[in-house]
This record gives structure tokens, C-alpha cells and sequence, in this order.
């Protein structure tokens, strides 16, 4: 897994480092557009499952009675020991790992609460690059919108199309719109921004959702609608490069790189 993220950092850096007329003819120029989109595609996952995946799994917990909680727990953490710090405060860890994750109700005793804010804090390894010590709260701004921010200029808005906060992703039908950054660290310092354009639309039953939380992604969140900026960024050079992705149907994606606009299959990934 190591050797996956390493390999997927080189990508970037070359894609930062090369011009955009990689390869030949049209489809080879606009190759970097798509390995960029793909890469914020494994950031986003990532970030699905190590964060967002949990708080709804957890917030089902807290929802559920006390009859309930240890059936909820067996369901989403059986493979972890958790630990009740205070009636605020709560942590998981695995024993074969230094990987934690940290839950606290900043505000609200669960996510259903109006102005409920909850803070997710994962620690250790395995946990990906993108997410490991980064602090993120989530909070809910309206109906069937839940907000998850930091303090790093991280803004994203989740609206849930379900009637109820469902206790997983897979279940959820939802649109995100926002914007942020992921800093890939371990092995060379380089930067994806993002600023989501139109709502992306997660697919209903959404099935490329890993269900072990320190699992790291090797695959890229498939859309169902949408379209984003990205901006890869060496930030010791100040080299970079933009990419437009619109998601299209059929399962394609329009990839503009420079003044070069092409199509490509969402699936091909060229790591």
C-alpha cells in the first residue's frame, strides 16, 4: 500500500513538473488532465471513508438506544476496541496498528440536532496521507445539510437527499459542493485544490465505499454528475497545472487541459 501512495505522489509531481502535451495527439495531451482528476478522485474517497463513513456510523450509535449500541458497534466497528473517554469524548484503535480515529460532540448530543457540530480526528498509520492528523468538523448548517469544514480553508457541503441521515454512505444520496485542498506529504510535498463548479452527485447505493475504515483507496469516487477545478501544485517551485473535469453521461468525463478539451471513460486510470 505504501508503494501505491508513493506511486500515485510521483504522478502528481510529474504532472506538475511536465507540460501538458504529454504523449500522442489529442488523447495524450489531455492524459495529465485526467491522472489529476483521477488522483483528487482516490483523495476523495479517502477522505468517504476515513472520515465521513465513520461519523455517520458513529452518529448512529449516539442516536441509538441504550439497548441498541453495542448491536450498532458490532455492526460498523467489530474489529476495533473502542473507549469511552467521557460523555463528550470517544476513541477507536486497533491493536495490530497506532491508528486512531477520535469522535467529540462539540455541540449537540448527535448529527440530527440543529447546529450539531461533531469533530473527527484520525491519528496513525495506516490512515492516508490526506487525512492523517488533520482535524475536520461536521456540522449541520440546514436541512439535510451537513457541513464539513477545518480550519485549513476546507469547506464542503453535503445535502442529503434521504429523508433521515442514513448511518452509511453507501446508502446515502447526496450532492457536494464546496471547496478544499488535500497536501500529499509522506513523500514529496504537493498540493491538490479543488473548487467544485456545479454539485457533484454521488451515484444512490453507492458501491466503491471499502467497509474497513483503515483501508486506503485505489480507486477513484465514480460520479454521477458535475464538474470541478483542480489546481496541482509543487509548492517549493510554484510550478502547477488546471484541469476542468465535467462528469457526462454514460460514464464518461470531459477533460480540459490548457485549451485542449477531450472525453475519457471515467474507469480509465492511468497509475
Amino acid at each position: 500500500m505504501k508503494r501505491l501512495i508513493k506511486s500515485i505522489v510521483c504522478i502528481i509531481l510529474v504532472m506538475i513538473a511536465s507540460s501538458c502535451e504529454i504523449g500522442d495527439g489529442v488523447m495524450g495531451k489531455t492524459r495529465l488532465g485526467k491522472q489529476i482528476f483521477d488522483g483528487w478522485g482516490i483523495d476523495m474517497n479517502n477522505l468517504f471513508h476515513t472520515v465521513i463513513d465513520p461519523a455517520l456510523h458513529f452518529n448512529h450509535y449516539l442516536e441509538a438506544s441504550e439497548a441498541d449500541r453495542e448491536e450498532v458497534l458490532n455492526q460498523y466497528f467489530h474489529d476495533l476496541t473502542f473507549t469511552e473517554i467521557d460523555d463528550r469524548h470517544w476513541m477507536f484503535s486497533r491493536e495490530q496498528s497506532n491508528a486512531r480515529i477520535y469522535f467529540e460532540m462539540v455541540s449537540g448530543n448527535n448529527l440530527d440536532e440543529e447546529g450539531a457540530i461533531m469533530r473527527i480526528y484520525n491519528i496513525g498509520s495506516p490512515i492516508p496521507e490526506t487525512v492523517r492528523g488533520v482535524v475536520f468538523f461536521l456540522e449541520k448548517v440546514g436541512d439535510r445539510q451537513w457541513r464539513l469544514w477545518n480550519d485549513n480553508n476546507f469547506n464542503l457541503t453535503f445535502q442529503f437527499l434521504n429523508e433521515t441521515l442514513p448511518s452509511c454512505l453507501k446508502d446515502a444520496d447526496i450532492t457536494l459542493s464546496g471547496s478544499g485542498f488535500f497536501k500529499h506529504q509522506d513523500y514529496a510535498s504537493t498540493i491538490l485544490d479543488f473548487q467544485i463548479l456545479t454539485d457533484m452527485a454521488l451515484p444512490y447505493s453507492y458501491s466503491h465505499l471499502h467497509s474497513s475504515w483503515l483501508w486506503s483507496a485505489s480507486t477513484p469516487v465514480v460520479w454521477d454528475r458535475g464538474s470541478v477545478t483542480l489546481i496541482a501544485k509543487d509548492p517549493t517551485t510554484g510550478n502547477s497545472n488546471t484541469v476542468e473535469a465535467t462528469i457526462l453521461e454514460n460514464r464518461k468525463v470531459s477533460i480540459t487541459i490548457g485549451d485542449i478539451t477531450q472525453e475519457w471513460a471515467e474507469f480509465n486510470m492511468f497509475f
